[in-house]
């Protein structure tokens, strides 16, 4: 049995989420910033009537965005919290067979604490992100809050 995620491109890389924790995908539209935000927080959206906070996936790991890199916007649930993931492109949602899948190199690990594997899929490698060690529980409230 393998693992459901969907991948998606983000600084150049292919990074993968459990599809589990993925709502829906909606093509980037622009948020209405909110003041005195972190850097990664694009403000906010509605979404049918809910507002949800977007984070800029590349700005939270301090990757060189490229031109055009907002594509689309992956809203995910993290931890009862629904956040939009601002990504270049979602590309495929794949079963990764679990040989595919290794854990990610300790120094990787505790340096990020969020990528919980690597894969080797179609010729090239993935970065697999645990959502619930992106952000932190007072990061997550403060989202709420904001939106």
């Amino acid at each position: 049995m393998g693992e459901h995620v969907v991948v998606f491109k983000l600084g150049g890389e292919k990074y993968g989420v459990p599809i589990s924790q993925v709502k829906e995908i909606i093509n980037f539209k622009p948020p209405t910033v909110l003041p005195d935000m972190a850097d990664y927080f694009e403000g906010v959206i509605n979404l049918r009537g809910e507002v949800i906070p977007v984070i800029n996936l590349a700005a939270r790991f301090s990757i060189a965005a490229e031109a055009g890199a907002r594509g689309q916007i992956i809203v995910v649930e993290i931890n009862e919290h629904r956040v939009g993931l601002v990504v270049g492109e979602v590309t495929e949602v794949v079963n990764l067979p679990q040989d595919a899948v290794q854990q990610a190199p300790a120094l990787v690990a505790n340096i990020t604490g969020y990528v919980y594997g690597i894969a080797q899929f179609n010729d090239s490698l993935m970065i697999l992100l645990d959502l619930s060690r992106v952000f932190s529980a007072e990061q997550l409230a403060a989202l709420d809050k904001a939106s």
